[in-house]
């Protein structure tokens, strides 16, 4: 599929030296989301950045007037693209636009997500401790948010999560972590064959699954991400995961037959192996979540006497 595009340079910096880390973020029409990202970068305690801004067929003046009016101080980058081609294809052409070839390690901050000041600072750090590492993943806070008028406004408390181990066996029952909580490998990321552009959802989960193939994941205990969500929010303003969870399901299966195909074809175990395992045993956990709910609704007690 060709893709046509325009790319604006901004050289406020000198945006032809390689910087370490670049920094994508795929937008689409949502500019007072994409000034509350740029302040997020620009805020890093980290500056060996490049941002790399895609916009994914979205109008052009807000997003060169938001990424222009910081860049005195930041490498950036814009690619406007002339149609809407999907998160994950934005992300591939992010990835592989010179600041995404140059760099060492890369992160996906999208346009609606935030950081700490200390994120890539810290970040940074972990990956560069152990080489055989594909990336690090942090805690992360979620933010529950809706918008009026173009204005956000929080909604209630935050929630702090972590992954958890991060083993494959346990990712491919379900995804552990945001692409905000994220910082990985360029190398890994080409390794792991890039983003999955024909899924319209789930391609965080897929991508992460073919990262883990590549190496492990440092865990860093500090909650240096902000996801915020908005679950009473539709069109541009909405999450996928909120919005598509029909999709989400269809879209579950789909890749699980793939995966459990490519290893059937092939003869050897790999993702398609690991995946009907971790789905036969979330079906098994279904079934006993069921089987106890029903136990309490009528009042009955298991062998065990509780």
């Amino acid at each position: 599929m060709r893709i046509a595009f325009s790319l604006v340079a901004f050289t406020g910096l000198d945006f032809m030296a390689s910087k370490q880390t670049v920094v994508v973020t795929r937008t689409r029409n949502r500019p007072q989301f994409l000034k509350r990202a740029a302040e997020s970068v620009m805020s890093q305690q980290y500056q060996d950045l490049s941002w790399v801004v895609v916009n994914d067929g979205g109008e052009r003046d807000p997003v060169d007037a938001i990424v222009g009016a910081i860049s005195s101080e930041c490498s950036c980058e814009v690619i406007h693209l002339e149609s809407n081609v999907g998160m994950e294809a934005a992300g591939n052409i992010g990835m592989n636009s010179a600041a995404g070839r140059a760099a060492e390690y890369a992160a996906i901050h999208d346009d609606d997500d935030t950081w700490s000041t200390d994120f890539l600072a810290v970040m940074t750090q972990a990956l560069a401790s152990d080489e055989t590492l594909a990336g690090a993943v942090c805690r992360w806070s979620e933010i529950e948010e809706e918008v009026s008028d173009g204005a956000i406004t929080p909604k209630g408390s935050s929630k702090t999560n972590e992954a958890g181990p991060l083993t494959l066996p346990r990712l491919a029952v379900r995804n552990r972590f945001p692409p905000i909580a994220l910082l990985f490998r360029v190398s890994a990321w080409k390794a792991a064959g890039g983003f999955a552009e024909h899924l319209p959802v789930l391609g965080d989960w897929d991508f992460n699954l073919r990262l883990m193939m590549q190496g492990d994941l440092a865990q860093v205990a500090d909650t240096l991400a902000f996801q915020h969500v908005r679950p009473e929010s539709a069109g541009e303003e909405a999450n996928t995961i909120t919005a598509k969870r029909d999709l989400h399901q269809a879209m579950r299966t789909r890749l699980i037959n793939e995966y459990v195909r490519q290893d059937v074809r092939s003869g050897k175990p790999g993702l398609g192996t690991l995946l009907a395992q971790a789905d036969m045993f979330e079906d098994g956990l279904e079934k006993i979540s069921l089987r106890a709910q029903l136990r309490r609704v009528l009042g009955l007690k298991d062998r065990a006497g509780v």
